[in-house]
């Protein structure tokens, strides 16, 4: 209720009261309608600027509420881009810095006569850091989800994604080109529920499935392993989920199934299709041509 509102119907209030005065005084002038009459203008006073302050308490009830929503999606997002940073600027140092030590280690060792030490050196630099520099930021991750998730699932899950996410499918007006975020969101996502899946010592097979529709992303992970307990919930790696699904104003679920556990998320996002990126990114060349860079 606006000012001009509230003063119209302060207006029409006190009208009502002092024709509910002035008519029985007019008519028999008795001195107790007038008593009643003011008794009515001020219960009806008060009642007014009782609901003002009921407005404006609401109302700042209201603007609370939409500050709090806004915090909560700023922290959100400042906890995926620190999840998101942190991961790649390790995994740059690890790719670099630390990669190139040990190499070096490893050539002085040789040079020194110490060949199985360098041997030594040498396979964990191949087999551990480097590993574990593309696993905190995967470089496919920068070039395509699929190619992303193929590699974390290899030997660990099986992989279905719907077609329009398929690259051999890049040309056709169904692929869904996926910002960077989300395809972050997605593969942290998954790669949560096959962690969880894989710390049960039973686990003997594992599905992940991601399909585009029109405006969401919805991911499934499930899992024949041992299913829930009830302290599941104080998991980092599920308050991860959580906060990855809240940037994009989801939901998310796990719950146990005939078959065992199953993790499900759904990311709300507007997709855009080949049919319009391609113009945007490659202005210049046809459709066809456009294939034939990929």
């Amino acid at each position: 209720m606006n000012n001009k509102t509230k003063r119209v119907t302060i207006f029409f209030v006190l009208l009502l009261a002092s024709l509910t005065i002035v008519l029985p005084v007019t008519r028999e002038g008795r001195h107790e309608s007038l008593k009643t009459g003011v008794l009515i203008v001020l219960i009806m006073v008060l009642g007014v600027l009782n609901l003002r302050n009921l407005n404006r308490q609401l109302e700042l009830e209201k603007n609370k509420g939409v500050k709090l929503h806004e915090q909560n999606m700023n922290s959100s997002r400042l906890i995926s881009e620190l999840d998101f940073n942190t991961r790649r600027e390790i995994s740059v140092w690890l790719h670099g810095d630390v990669q190139r030590q040990l190499m070096s280690i490893a050539r002085r060792l040789r040079d020194a006569g110490h060949g199985d030490l360098a041997s030594g050196i040498s396979e964990l630099n191949d087999q551990t850091v480097r590993a574990m520099a593309h696993r905190l930021h995967p470089p496919q991750l920068d070039i395509s989800l699929e190619l992303a998730l193929s590699d974390l699932c290899h030997g660990q899950a099986e992989l279905q994604l719907s077609e329009n996410l398929h690259l051999q499918s890049f040309t056709n007006s169904e692929f869904v080109v996926l910002p960077t975020e989300l395809r972050i969101a997605i593969y942290r996502i998954v790669e949560e529920g096959i962690t969880n899946a894989l710390k049960k010592p039973n686990t003997q097979k594992i599905a992940v499935a991601v399909t585009a529709l029109n405006n969401c992303i919805e991911i499934s992970v499930q899992d024949d392993g041992d299913r829930l307990k009830d302290n599941w919930q104080g998991s980092l790696g599920f308050s991860l989920i959580a906060i990855f699904v809240e940037r994009f104003g989801g939901s998310w679920s796990i719950s146990n199934d005939e078959n065992g556990v199953i993790l499900r998320a759904t990311l709300n996002q507007e997709l855009t299709s080949s049919t319009d990126y391609i113009p945007r990114k490659y202005p210049n060349l046809s459709r066809s041509q456009v294939g034939e860079s990929q």
